[in-house]
């Protein structure tokens, strides 16, 4: 075999495979062993649950009740998982890990046309160590599958300034982001269209391709669209548009709030060390010559999706999860730009990254310290999970190339194939950092014991019964415990449940026994750690709750 059919073959097969194979130990390990989340990763488990029991594939519910604030391919792709596999964390999580890892593989081949393997190498692991990717990645929610519809989307685009036919496919995936995610899968659009008026070319205006791309595109979004609003007319407008879209964008809902420098303080937290290589490189992109159209290509979509996401009213941390691969692929091609510059440069670059990472390192330090032991003192509050987390992530990052830069010596002449695997191991040991910072949070599962006690209340109380819960959310008890769960919050609302008798209630262990007034005649029939499951004890099936005791799982 001739050396140019070699390099095809590492090149198309070897190399992605390799990386597969990595990507899909470092996603795929140990996927099930946390509880869902409350929120979207348990809401949207109940969901794809209770379409996969009802056969009703058209009309989303949640908790037995119309479910109409999002499109429905994620949860028909969830749903025939549930099918195969059951309802359990995997089968639920399984298709957003298998998209990131897709997402992981797309962005090789991204960095692979535009640049080099090399490159499309180093932009793949980045984006797969990057802790913001790698988290939500293994969480069951639709931002890493628009990510990757998104990404696919955006290469098509791209390709079809040469190919012409490549936009066809581009206004596909389009298609699919919205049924994804309604509105935000418009994203590519928007993006091509700030690309065209930047680069002043609207020859794609005129691509014979158009036409059938957009047909194509609306015969994906008309017919579920149009069917919701015929069967659900003012509801659906008003949940799915008004709501979900319009609310969204102009002012903060459900407590996702910040300001307008909000998503740089989540890429200096959650996507850490990236973002530093990012700014580090900026310099090299402007006066970037031989790819400056792949270049300025990459950097209006990363900056179109910060700003847009900027100036809008809801912010979430994982809004801007569809810039990450833009990202990656412009440190990618930073990184590939040192292979081939003098190691003094080398040197110097890592020697600042050294210095910005070990002062950011000490500044966390004192802040958490401060927290810890100093409240008054605090200077903001602190979400001490997310932040213990981060700041241990940000110290080992710091640690890793601290002690990596000791075996790349500046004074000897390197080659350029050292200083590749010189990097690679680097971002290798930032995703195993990450992995074992998955696995310490596996080990802590918050949510352990919500989980136990609503599996339990599936052995302890009567089939169709509901259950009652305060300060717990519906999403995770609802999902596991296979009844109708009510929240209920205020005083008043609990004592007209109690007042009928026959109840069952899920709460804190710590607030039964601060207001046990409010749950008279009423026992613990199951505990898990802080949370507990009581019922009245006056009710009819009061016995036989007793002799199933027993049976409840541990």
């Amino acid at each position: 075999m001739n050396w140019p059919a070699k390099k095809i073959l590492i090149t198309k097969l070897i190399t992605p495979a390799v990386i597969s194979l990595f990507a899909m130990v470092i996603l795929f390990t140990r996927l099930d062993r946390i509880a869902l989340y409350p929120w979207d990763e348990a809401r949207f488990a109940e969901i794809t649950y209770e379409l996969s029991e009802n056969h009703d594939w058209l009309n989303l519910t949640f908790n037995q009740r119309s479910y109409l604030r999002k499109p429905p391919l994620y949860f028909w792709l969830s749903g025939a998982t549930f099918n195969l596999l059951g309802s359990q964390e995997f089968a639920g999580r399984f298709w957003t890990t298998l998209l990131g890892l897709l997402t992981v593989i797309t962005v090789y081949y991204i960095g692979t046309n535009m640049f080099d393997s090399l490159s499309g190498v180093f932009a793949a692991l980045i984006l797969l160590a990057t802790p913001l990717f790698f988290k939500e990645a293994r969480t069951a929610q639709t931002d890493i599958p628009l990510t990757f519809l998104l990404t696919c989307s955006l290469y098509c685009f791209y390709l079809s300034r040469e190919k012409s036919k490549y936009l066809v496919p581009g206004l596909f995936f389009v298609g699919l982001a919205i049924m994804t995610k309604s509105a935000a899968g418009l994203i590519p659009l928007g993006i091509a269209g700030v690309y065209l008026v930047t680069t002043g070319n609207f020859a794609v205006l005129k691509n014979r391709y158009l036409p059938p791309g957009l047909i194509l595109l609306l015969a994906i979004v008309i017919p579920w669209h149009a069917y919701q609003l015929r069967a659900y007319p003012g509801q659906f407008f008003e949940s799915y548009f008004s709501h979900q879209v319009y609310d969204r964008m102009v002012r903060p809902l459900e407590s996702h709030s910040g300001g307008l420098f909000y998503y740089l303080s989540i890429l200096f937290s959650r996507v850490m060390p990236w973002s530093l290589v990012f700014v580090l490189g900026l310099k090299t992109f402007w006066r970037e010559e031989r790819y400056q159209k792949q270049v300025r290509y990459l950097l209006t979509w990363f900056l179109t999706i910060l700003i847009a996401f900027s100036l809008f009213g809801t912010k979430s941390g994982t809004y801007i999860i569809p810039l990450l691969p833009p990202l990656a692929l412009l440190c990618g091609y930073y990184f590939r730009t040192l292979t081939t510059s003098n190691s003094q440069k080398v040197m110097r670059t890592f020697n600042w990254l050294n210095i910005v990472l070990g002062l950011a390192s000490l500044a966390i330090m004192l802040i958490l310290t401060a927290h810890y032991f100093l409240p008054g003192l605090a200077i903001f509050p602190l979400k001490f999970r997310l932040a213990y987390l981060n700041a241990g992530r940000l110290i080992a990052f710091w640690l890793l190339l601290l002690v990596s830069s000791f075996f790349y010596p500046a004074r000897t002449k390197q080659t350029k194939r050292r200083l590749a695997v010189f990097l690679l191991l680097f971002i290798v040991s930032v995703a195993a950092v990450n992995l074992e910072g998955e696995n310490l949070e596996i080990i802590r599962d918050p949510y352990r014991d919500v989980r136990a006690v609503a599996l339990a209340s599936k052995a302890l109380t009567p089939p169709g019964k509901t259950i009652y819960s305060r300060k717990i959310t519906a999403e995770t008890l609802s999902f596991y415990s296979r009844h109708r769960i009510e929240e209920l919050d205020r005083n008043e609302e609990i004592e007209n449940i109690t007042a009928n008798g026959d109840y069952y209630f899920i709460l804190p262990a710590e607030q039964y026994q601060g207001q046990r007034s409010l749950f008279p005649s009423s026992e613990v029939i199951y505990q898990e750690g802080g949370i507990v499951l009581i019922k009245d004890v006056d009710s009819e099936d009061s016995r036989s709750v007793v002799s199933e005791r027993a049976s409840a799982p541990d």
